[in-house]
């Protein structure tokens, strides 16, 4: 009977009725939701609080949890996550305002824009090009977010654009912004991505004279997060045998643009004089773990180094337990590539480095959409 039914029904039909049903029910609530925040936060202290640990320690041997302040908006917010991070990318990529440009001879290109909201929408899920297309047909274009989907050929093409890459950098960053009130504590470090399925892990390398080759074979990313938030507020993509220490100053400056850092930390990777100094240039607190042939400087030496490294040996117990939450850092990366893949898909530079870049943009999309649930922040392009 249901195919007696179907036979008389055009695909046009079928596609219209998908179309307004998923636009009504998902596209108008999930913007509802979006905005209907919790409007007891009012200012930053306050906000601030609302992070607090509410774990107890219990008795050792008992079994540890972690409860939640409102289980209802979790589960709603974890429930509806994709739909929420679809609607926040599509309404920030709107924002930006890219533009078509097209003088009117020869051949149209492809908007820009559709093209940054498929690479994003295909990263999400970390999608080969071959099974992109059915996965925007079935949610992105069914929500009204892209009119025309790219043939497979037009995708890869557009995905190592240089244009691509300015356009993502700005999109993570604006969806970082709304989350300024709540961050004061940020946490630096870097991991590699393999450029190709198949290679060894980097955990398996980097700290092994003998692969050093195989580095060559990573592309490296360096971020820096927000300690309570876990929103990525800068990222730096390099060669995979690029040290880290150097990276330190450029995300710190990006971070700046938009937080107020409170305190920074880092591992003894990131430890020199110059990185402590850009710390204290912007007012916050360096805490970077030493190394053990490090030494100490007297206690007339004032410097933002010297204090770190004469705090750690002095009040080495409070020093330890700021410096504890830098595991956080460690927990994104873990996520980060269990959910969007420790590999690149793509085989140039400028496409891996987009790559990237959208599996940043999502991850933030993800965060965005949790914490518009749970706190009353102003986003402004929603």
């Amino acid at each position: 009977m249901a195919q007696d039914k179907m036979q008389g029904v055009k695909p046009t039909e079928l596609k219209d009725d998908l179309t307004e049903q998923i636009d009504d029910d998902l596209l108008k609530k999930s913007r509802e939701l979006l905005k209907s925040v919790n409007p007891a936060v009012k200012d930053k202290q306050q906000t601030l609080n609302t992070f607090i640990d509410p774990y107890t320690p219990k008795p050792y041997g008992s079994k540890k949890t972690y409860p939640q302040d409102d289980w209802s908006l979790y589960a709603k917010s974890l429930g509806r996550e994709k739909i929420n991070s679809l609607v926040i990318i599509n309404d920030g990529i709107d924002f930006l305002n890219i533009g078509y440009k097209y003088k009117g001879n020869g051949r149209p290109p492809v908007d820009l824009n559709e093209i940054a909201k498929s690479l994003v929408f295909g990263s999400y899920n970390n999608f080969s090009s071959w099974k992109v297309e059915s996965e925007l047909t079935l949610i992105a274009q069914a929500m009204g977010i892209i009119d025309k989907i790219p043939a497979r050929s037009t995708f890869n093409k557009y995905r190592k654009d240089p244009a691509l890459t300015p356009i993502l950098e700005r999109l993570y960053k604006l969806m970082a912004e709304p989350l300024a009130p709540l961050e004061d504590t940020f946490i630096a470090d870097s991991s590699g991505i393999s450029n190709s399925y198949g290679n060894k892990k980097w955990r398996e390398i980097r700290h092994k004279k003998e692969e050093q080759k195989e580095r060559r074979k990573f592309s490296k990313i360096h971020i820096m997060i927000g300690a309570k938030t876990k929103i990525i507020s800068a990222v730096l993509i390099t060669e995979g045998y690029q040290h880290e220490n150097r990276t330190l100053i450029p995300l710190l400056n990006e971070t700046a643009k938009i937080f107020d850092p409170e305190r920074v930390l880092a591992d003894a990777g990131f430890l020199s004089k110059g990185n402590a100094k850009a710390i204290a240039d912007i007012g916050a607190v360096p805490y970077i773990r030493t190394k053990k042939n490090v030494h100490t400087p007297m206690k007339g030496v004032t410097s933002a180094y010297g204090n770190m490294l004469r705090e750690q040996k002095i009040n080495s117990t409070m020093f330890d337990r700021i410096y504890n939450k830098r595991a956080i850092v460690e927990a994104v990366f873990s996520s980060f590539k269990r959910t969007r893949t420790s590999f690149c898909r793509s085989k140039y530079l400028v496409s891996q480095r987009n790559e990237l870049l959208a599996k940043v943009v999502c991850h933030n999309a993800s965060i965005l959409s949790r914490m518009l649930l749970r706190h009353n922040l102003k986003c402004k392009f929603l």
